[in-house]
């Protein structure tokens, strides 16, 4: 069963000098299929004239976070492991790499977190150590 969840996201790109940090809040859903968890958003912060559906899918050892619209791309994260994507964008199609390091979850019936941290690249330049944070909370 789908539940309705307030999510902020809070994202950190680059080494600490020239660190880029990105926060939204929003509502979305959240809900569990097959030992796994589904957590869908809409993400305006992406390109403010285009929505972009994302869903993050959340299993132990591995988190993928695929997005359609203003943005589409399907990014793998696994600790220890480097995925190379294509995230397709208004200004282009770029490559990006990610080698997690670690995610860490905790999902219970009223709320949960998951930080991924991860170093990333984009079209081969490195852009450093990299953070992805989302919380929520149910509200129904």
């Amino acid at each position: 069963m789908k539940k309705n969840i307030l999510i902020t996201i809070k994202g950190m790109q680059g080494n600490t000098i020239n660190a880029e940090d990105i926060e939204m809040k929003t509502t979305g859903t959240i809900y569990e299929k097959n030992g796994k968890f589904y957590i869908q958003y809409t993400d305006t912060a992406l390109d403010s004239e285009t929505e972009t559906k994302t869903t993050v899918k959340v299993q132990p050892g591995k988190v993928s976070v695929s997005r359609f619209g203003g943005a589409n791309t399907h990014m793998i994260f696994e600790e220890g492991v480097t995925h190379f994507t294509p995230y397709e964008t208004p200004f282009g199609i770029f490559e990006i790499m990610t080698h997690t390091e670690q995610i860490e979850y905790s999902l219970d019936k009223e709320e949960l977190w998951l930080d991924l941290k991860y170093i990333l690249e984009v079209n081969k330049v490195s852009t450093g150590m990299a953070n992805f944070s989302l919380k929520g909370k149910v509200i129904d």
